[in-house]
């Protein structure tokens, strides 16, 4: 930028030479006498002489041809007329020098605030919030993101907008079954969790769901990292970090995280709307507090919301109260639409059972945070241990605690599926000498411990290590109780003394010096502004408090008046839980009885009733707790009063609760031990000690078949569509025969998996056995389009020989639990249980059995069954009902255990009901091959037990799934897919024939 001087100075030279240019270049009027002409030769203009032969000869000339006298006046007056010209146009200039030099000031200020501000926030951003791992120089366990940061997986909801794009493809009249292959590039789509990069390139507003410890935070912070590096540090951006940055916008937004539990608490301090106003005042007065010179301009963030673009990224809308937080997702909702700017992305971060309702932002698209696979698992600890260790020790200490963590107990393993369970396993790893606990409360009290009493500086005051964690939860118990995260130290002392002694004065001081000294530790309680808190590890505050509350409220009477004032409030749910863990780590007798006291919760104990809520919610908790209990110590009375508790309130029908708290109600009868699939002495040989599949008996009959025209209004009249390849409507004869009750479950398929069913040849067909080896390709030229082919082509490599001696999904905790459909199986796969299942009561009952053949079921036999004897759209009538069954509408984004619908089925005459869970849930392999003409070319009298084409490149699967809108829920929808696939979105069910009558 030019200075208002060298403007000046450049004007004056500018009027100089123009004045000069025009006297010069007049003519000359002659002073003497001609002289005779000479010789014609090529003669130069003034100016001409000028510019060829310079001011020196240019200016020799004029004294030779002017005299001396005219080219002093000459000089005089170009110097005039310069001086004015220089006046003039110094008035001219001057408000516009003044208002260029206002603009400049300002965009200089505004450049070097945004650089100010992004040097300031990237040392939040950049740290690994695990604390308290300075036990060597120079904090070297303060590990950075980019040093151990593992990127979470997240499947994004399949939310209404994807529901009405399916919904607003019309038929067209193409090849019969191009419908079916347009529904299976749909849910293909979906099979590879997502990335933030993908998320935030399909939708601009996302909510981040996950359960605690699962990372959202560290997410939150990892991209505000690249953002801001993508502004001033380019080049140290990640290649996962620059693609997320390119996803979100043309160019990096400004950062803003933004946490929702201090917004609600200044908003309550200072009585103050929940507002978008309100927000964006706390953001400028967050950050100013928090960096104290930073000294941003007035109007800093509202001038970057409405103009560059921001990535404003909310933290823990789960965070506060339940009562308060619609008031919080007001703010943020009206927050989003005060600043409309295209530019601006945004994040929600919240734990899954608190985004339900009052928490659930509109207009955000959910995405949930995946359990780590053991992939991700061992990577996060190959980088942990990098950070950590020195030379060979790097590479030999991450083997060491993978190979112990592969060989331990299976719900010890089942812990490291997070980011933060898997850094407190390497922790305690490094800590223990390699000595591994055996569940949550046991690993969070070693690590605690080692928090507490590793030696931090030598002038730290040292407090007992019993005392400091009785201390410290104390703290935790009165925080939490009270949904308190952070206090002055004097409110604090004032909260907690009385845990310190009965002597006022001396417990204070004595609270005093120990939040001092455990602040000072770092790790646990913090302080940061002059407020303690948990600010880093949540979760460890939830233990602290469930110790307390074991070791402390000790009285059943005082314990059950404390749990159920808090039955309404699920941030207590982790604290019970833990609280059962610990008190399993200090006996049997008490763990017990604190779980029996959960499922009784209002059932006999003299209170109040409960709501059906309340109660649903006392059961789950119950069976969330004796989870967290070693098998050694758990009582047999224990588990089958909390069992039965669960089944019975499950399987209500009507059912007393809706299905949002059905399913964690059915994933804790789970955990807890489901009785109808335990083990059961009716099968013996290889498979012996597991109860064979409940059937639904299917009596011989006719049915119809397809959907008829007077069938397709209905469906049209209700949002939903009938296809050419389900028409026409054609009548069939069924033979009796019985179907599973439910769909097969991990339960039920464990069975065959630890008969070594994988390992022998004699329970597989030809096709299926050259798959199990590795012989047998896929056929993929009946798929539609080049794209699709690829996408199957690059799915199925996931799966290489080594990975087929089990279900895809088997180790991974989202979708493997006992009464969950087991999903991951090819069609090959679920033959084979079918075929050792035969052979396992054949070999059981040689008389009775050696005619017994289980199977899957027939294209006929499965829409017979689904239809019932009313002939029904849907299993339980000719009217949807979302919450008959899980779809896409129920948003789990995920499978629900078995029987979660009792009501979802129909009823014969005789008061017999219906097998469960066909529609939704997971789609469902049939033994036939597809064709999509088929029923064209039936004839119009009776079909009997049709059994489909001979051959075939695609298996049909019926039913719909999780992810599945109305239309495909449907009892004569049909879908053909390749029977090497193997999803999350495909089980399957056993038929049985003759039907058994025992």
């Amino acid at each position: 930028m030019f200075t208002s001087r060298r403007k000046s100075f450049i004007a004056a030279l500018v009027t100089i030479f123009i004045a000069a240019f025009l006297w010069f270049t007049l003519p000359a009027a002659p002073t003497r006498a001609q002289a005779p002409t000479p010789v014609p030769t090529p003669t130069l203009t003034l100016t001409e002489d000028c510019i060829v032969n310079g001011i020196n000869k240019c200016g020799e000339r004029i004294v030779r041809e002017n005299g001396l006298f005219v080219f002093i006046l000459a000089a005089l007056v170009i110097g005039a007329i310069a001086f004015v010209g220089y006046a003039l146009l110094k008035g001219a200039t001057k408000p516009l020098e003044k208002k260029s030099e206002e603009v400049s000031s300002r965009l200089l200020e505004r450049d070097d605030a945004v650089t100010r501000y992004l040097n300031a926030v990237i040392p939040d951003y950049h740290r690994f919030k695990f604390r308290g791992f300075n036990t060597r120089p120079e904090d070297s366990f303060i590990h950075e993101l980019d040093q151990t940061y593992v990127s979470l997986r997240m499947t994004a909801e399949a939310d209404e907008k994807r529901a009405q794009r399916e919904r607003s493809l019309k038929h067209s009249e193409a090849s019969p079954g191009s419908d079916p292959e347009l529904a299976a590039a749909m849910f293909r789509e979906q099979i590879e969790p997502i990335t933030l990069a993908q998320a935030i390139g399909r939708a601009y507003r996302l909510a981040i769901v996950g359960a605690a410890g699962s990372g959202k935070s560290t997410l939150l912070q990892w991209a505000g990292l690249a953002m801001a590096r993508a502004r001033i540090e380019p080049k140290r951006l990640t290649e996962e970090q620059r693609a997320f940055v390119q996803a979100a916008s043309d160019k990096p937004l400004l950062p803003i995280l933004i946490p929702l539990r201090a917004f609600h608490d200044a908003c309550v301090a200072q009585e103050q709307t929940h507002s978008a106003t309100a927000l964006l005042a706390f953001l400028g007065k967050y950050i100013s507090e928090k960096h104290p010179t930073l000294a941003l301009p007035n109007g800093f963030f509202e001038a970057q919301l409405r103009g560059a673009g921001c990535l404003v990224m909310f933290d823990g809308v789960d965070e506060m109260p339940r009562e308060e937080r619609s008031a919080v997702r007001g703010a943020m909702e009206d927050f989003v639409a005060e600043f409309k700017n295209t530019a601006n992305r945004y994040l929600v971060t919240s734990r899954p059972n608190a985004y339900f309702g009052m928490a659930q932002v509109a207009g955000f698209e959910k995405c949930v945070v995946q359990n780590f696979t053991p992939e991700q698992r061992d990577t996060l600890i190959e980088s942990w241990c990098r950070a950590t260790y020195e030379g060979d020790d790097q590479v030999t200490q991450a083997r060491d605690l993978i190979e112990r963590l592969n060989t331990a107990d299976e719900r010890v393993r089942n812990l490291a599926v997070t980011p933060l369970m898997t850094t407190v396993f390497a922790f305690v790893h490094y800590k223990r000498n390699k000595k591994l606990p055996k569940q949550r409360a046991e690993l969070y009290e070693d690590a605690i411990e080692i928090l507490l009493t590793e030696p931090y500086r030598e002038s730290a005051p040292q407090i007992d290590s019993e005392e400091r964690r009785n201390g410290l939860s104390a703290i935790a118990f009165e925080m939490h109780a009270r949904g308190i995260e952070e206090l002055p130290e004097d409110d604090l002392v004032a909260l907690c003394w009385r845990a310190f002694g009965s002597d006022e004065k001396t417990a204070r001081k004595a609270a005093r010096d120990f939040l001092r000294a455990v602040a000072d530790r770092g790790g646990l309680l913090e302080e940061e502004n002059g407020n303690y808190g948990f600010f880093t590890h949540r979760t460890f505050r939830e233990f602290l408090a469930g110790r307390f509350l074991a070791e402390e409220i000790r009285d059943p009477h005082r314990q059950r008046a404390f749990l159920r004032e808090r039955l309404d409030n699920e941030q207590w749910d982790e604290a019970t839980c833990l609280a059962a863990g610990y008190l399993a780590i200090k006996g049997k007798a008490g763990a017990n009885d604190f779980v029996l006291l959960l499922a009784d919760l209002g059932e006999n104990d003299g209170e109040a009733s409960l709501t059906d809520e309340q109660r649903a919610h006392a059961l789950t908790l119950a069976g969330n707790a004796f989870s967290d209990l070693p098998p050694k110590i758990v009582q047999a009375e224990t588990q089958t009063r909390v069992s039965q508790a669960l089944l019975d309130f499950f399987q209500a029908t009507p059912p007393r609760v809706e299905p949002r708290l059905r399913r964690p109600l059915g994933l804790a009868l789970g955990a807890v031990g489901d009785s109808r699939f335990a083990r059961s002495p009716l099968v013996v040989g290889e498979g012996a000690g597991w109860r064979l599949p409940q059937v639904v008996p299917i009596p011989a009959g006719e049915f119809l078949m397809g959907t008829s025209d007077d069938e397709e209004k209905e469906l049209e009249r209700q949002d939903a569509q009938a296809y050419s390849w389900e028409k026409p409507q054609n009548k069939i004869y069924v033979s009796e025969f019985a179907i599973g009750k439910y769909p097969v479950t991990n339960a039920e398929f464990r069975a065959f998996w630890m008969a070594k069913g994988y390992e022998k040849q004699e329970y597989w067909s030809d096709d299926g056995w050259k798959w199990r080896t590795g012989r047998l390709e896929a056929n993929l030229d009946w798929l539609p389009s080049d794209d699709l082919k690829k996408s199957y082509a690059d799915w199925l490599k996931n799966r290489p020989v080594e990975k087929r001696d089990e279900p895809f999904f088997w180790n991974d905790p989202q979708w493997s639990a006992d009464n969950l459909p087991v999903v991951g199986v090819t069609w090959f796969e679920a033959e084979a249980y079918c075929n050792w299942l035969s052979e396992m009561v054949k070999k059981g009952n040689k008389e009775a059995g050696k005619q017994v053949e289980y199977r899957l079921p027939t294209e006929a036999e499965w829409e017979k069954a689904a239809r019932g004897p009313q002939n029904y759209l849907w299993s339980w009538g000719n009217e949807w009902d979302a919450n008959k069954c899980n779809s896409v509408e129920s948003k789990f984004n995920a499978t629900s255990p078995v029987g979660m619908y009792p009501d979802g089925t129909w009823k014969d005459e005789q008061g017999n009901v219906g097998p469960l869970d066909m529609m939704g849930n997971v789609w469902e392999w049939c033994g036939d091959w597809y064709q999509g003409d088929l029923y064209e070319t039936r004839a119009q009298e009776t079909t009997r037990d049709p059994q489909g084409p001979a051959s075939g490149n695609a298996r049909v699967v019926r039913g719909g799934s999780w992810g599945s809108v109305r239309r495909y829920c449907r009892a004569a929808y049909r879908l053909r897919d390749v029977p090497l696939l193997f999803t999350y979105f495909i089980g399957f069910r056993v038929v049985v024939v003759p039907i058994p009558r025992t």
